[in-house]
């Protein structure tokens, strides 16, 4: 059993997770890929311009946050 974090695998996402590998028989053992470097960020991928019909109006807004 292992805990691996998705950014320690090329996965822009910080989300840890538990692995539980189970192997019956006589077989090889379960080795988990080596970690590697992050080398996208968040800001690489999104753009820079978005057209405006991504965008909520501020009504729509006023109703999402609405206490």
């Amino acid at each position: 059993m292992t805990n691996c974090n998705a950014k320690d695998y090329g996965i822009p996402q910080n989300r840890e997770r538990v692995f539980c590998i189970s192997i019956l028989g006589d077989h090889e053992p379960y080795i988990f890929h080596e970690k590697q470097e992050l080398t996208i960020r968040l800001k690489d991928v999104l753009e820079d311009e978005v057209d405006e019909k991504y965008y909520m109006s501020e009504e729509r807004v006023a109703q999402l946050t609405w206490k």
